[in-house]
């Protein structure tokens, strides 16, 4: 599946997040997803079979260190009303080390290492979420 979405780029706010730790002299938290998809968003450039590229962009008002996204290749089944029982589908995890000032993007490029399925029966939709990150005040 080759599908080149640069020129409509996709705006995937954390749709699947499950927390952010935030970081102050040893002080952590769980923030509410919510809370996620206002502070940091994932920008999709391109998908070209598995691998995915696109940028992390920091919308917070402090530094942000190693954005952690999650990479779901959704199995979408040609018949939903009935089916398979082995969904090739599945997630990986992808931490894109580096510092984000307010305000600053990243570029990322994830390769699983492994192809897209190639069935008939229906194929892969996959989705890019920040999980996880940290920020200092």
């Amino acid at each position: 599946m080759n599908c080149n979405i640069a020129n409509h780029k996709m705006l995937i706010a954390a749709l699947a997040a499950t927390y952010i730790t935030a970081s102050a002299a040893d002080e952590s938290r769980l923030v509410p997803p919510q809370v996620v998809r206002e502070a940091v968003a994932v920008e999709i450039d391109n998908i070209d079979g598995a691998v995915i590229s696109g940028r992390v962009i920091n919308r917070t008002e402090k530094l942000i260190k190693d954005p952690r996204i999650a990479i779901d290749y959704n199995w979408a089944w040609s018949n939903e009303f009935k089916p398979g029982k082995d969904s090739p589908g599945w997630a990986d995890f992808h931490v894109v080390s580096t510092e984000l000032h307010p305000g600053e993007g990243v570029e990322f490029n994830f390769d699983p290492g492994r192809p897209l399925p190639e069935r008939t029966d229906g194929h892969i939709v996959p989705s890019v979420a920040v999980v996880e990150f940290t920020t200092f005040d």
